[in-house]
C-alpha cells in the first residue's frame, strides 16, 4: 500500500459503515412495515375482503406496469394519479356525504358549519383510529363500507373500457382494458383500498400513519409531520455541508503537484502519438453499443413523451394496444441502465 495505505483505510471504513447503515435500514424496513390483515369485517363480523384479496390486487395491479402507470404510496409514473391518494380523497368525501345524508338529511356542501365540523370530527376518528385486532381484523363501520362500495365503480370503468371515461384513460395515457378480467379489476381496488387504509390509520404508539402522515388531505389532518419537516431541512443543510466540506479540503489541505510552474504548449496533439493497443480497438464495438442505446433511449423516450399529449395515440396512430404507456416507459429506463452499464465496462 505505501503513501496510500491511510487512503485504503479510510475507504474500508466508509465501506463498513456505510453497508451497515445499508443492512440496519433494509431490516428496519421490514421490521416496521405496514400490516397486511388477514381479513377486514363488518360491525357483525361478516367480511369484507381477505388479505388473499389484497395480495392478489397487487398482483393485478404489477401485471399493468406497477408503479410504471400511476403510483401508490407516492412511488412511481405520474401519467396517471397516485392511486393511494386518489382512493383515499374520494372515498373520504363520499364517507361526508353518506355520513352528512344520515344525520342532517344533506350533503355535507350543504350542511351547516356546526354539522360539518361534527362531521370531520367523526371521520378524522374513524379512519386515523381504525386498528388491528388481536386477531390480526379490522373492522370497518357501515358508513366507510358504503363510502368504498361507491367510489369502486369508478376504477373498474377506469381499467375497463367504459366509453364514458375514455377521456380519462387517455389523460392517464391507459388502454382500453387495461385489465380484462372483471375479478382482476375487483381485486385491483381491494389493494388500492388497503394502501388508503395504510396511510389514513395511525401507526400504534404514534400519531402518525404508518405513511408518516402521507398523502397530504386536510379532512383526517393527514400533514408534515415534525420529524417530516426537521429531517427534510437537516437533508439539505448535511448536503450543503458536505459540498462544502470537500471544496475546502481540496483548497487547504491538498499537496501541490511536484511539477514545472513553466507550462510548454507542446507542438502537436500529444493524442495523435498515442498509439491504439488491439485490446483498446477491440472496445469500438462496445462504444457503437452505448451510442445505439443511448440513440434509442432518446427516440423512446419522445415517443413516451408524446403520450402526456396523445394518451393512446402517436400523431393519429393507436399504439397503446401494442405499446401502452407502462411498457414504453419501462424500456426508455431500462435503456438509459444498459448503456450506462456498457460505458463503465468500456471505460474499465
Amino acid at each position: 500500500m505505501g503513501e496510500y495505505k491511510k487512503y485504503w483505510w479510510g475507504l474500508i471504513a466508509i465501506l463498513i459503515v456505510t453497508f451497515s447503515l445499508l443492512g440496519w435500514g433494509g431490516v428496519e424496513i421490514y421490521r416496521t412495515a405496514p400490516p397486511i390483515p388477514d381479513k377486514f369485517v363488518d360491525d357483525n363480523g361478516q367480511v369484507i375482503l381477505t388479505k388473499e384479496d389484497i395480495l392478489a390486487g397487487q398482483s393485478a395491479w404489477q401485471r399493468t406496469g406497477g408503479q410504471q402507470l400511476g403510483s401508490v404510496l407516492g412511488h412511481g409514473a405520474y401519467q396517471a394519479p397516485d392511486w393511494t391518494a386518489d382512493w383515499l380523497h374520494r372515498e373520504l368525501v363520499a364517507w361526508l356525504n353518506i355520513k352528512s345524508n344520515e344525520l342532517y338529511g344533506v350533503d355535507y356542501d350543504a350542511a351547516s358549519e356546526d354539522q360539518q365540523a361534527v362531521l370531520q370530527a367523526q371521520v378524522k376518528r374513524e379512519y386515523r383510529g381504525s386498528t388491528v385486532d388481536e386477531n390480526n381484523t379490522v373492522v370497518l363501520s357501515q358508513t366507510r363500507i358504503a363510502a368504498i362500495n361507491k367510489i369502486t365503480p369508478y376504477y373498474m370503468s377506469v381499467y375497463g373500457d367504459d366509453p364514458e371515461f375514455q377521456q380519462t384513460r387517455e389523460n392517464f395515457a391507459m388502454k382500453n382494458n387495461t385489465i380484462t378480467n372483471v375479478e382482476s379489476r375487483e381485486r385491483l381496488t381491494n389493494f388500492f383500498f388497503w394502501t388508503t387504509w395504510v396511510a389514513s390509520a395511525e401507526r400504534p404508539g404514534t400519531n402518525a400513519t404508518y405513511t408518516n402522515n402521507w398523502p397530504h388531505e386536510p379532512i383526517i389532518d393527514n400533514k408534515p409531520t415534525t420529524e417530516n419537516i426537521m429531517w427534510s431541512v437537516a437533508s439539505v443543510v448535511f448536503l450543503i455541508a458536505g459540498v462544502g466540506l470537500l471544496i475546502w479540503g481540496w483548497a487547504f489541505l491538498r499537496r501541490e503537484d511536484n511539477m514545472d510552474p513553466k507550462l510548454v504548449t507542446p507542438e502537436a496533439d500529444p493524442l495523435t502519438k498515442i498509439a491504439l493497443t488491439p485490446s483498446q480497438k477491440a472496445l469500438a464495438k462496445y462504444g457503437f453499443l452505448v451510442v445505439a442505446l443511448f440513440i434509442f433511449q432518446v427516440l423512446i423516450g419522445g415517443f413516451v413523451a408524446h403520450y402526456t399529449v396523445e394518451g393512446q395515440n402517436f400523431y393519429g396512430i393507436p399504439v397503446a394496444n401494442y405499446f401502452p404507456y407502462s411498457l414504453v416507459r419501462t424500456w426508455h429506463i431500462q435503456s438509459a441502465l444498459f448503456w450506462i452499464a456498457t460505458a463503465f465496462l468500456m471505460a474499465g
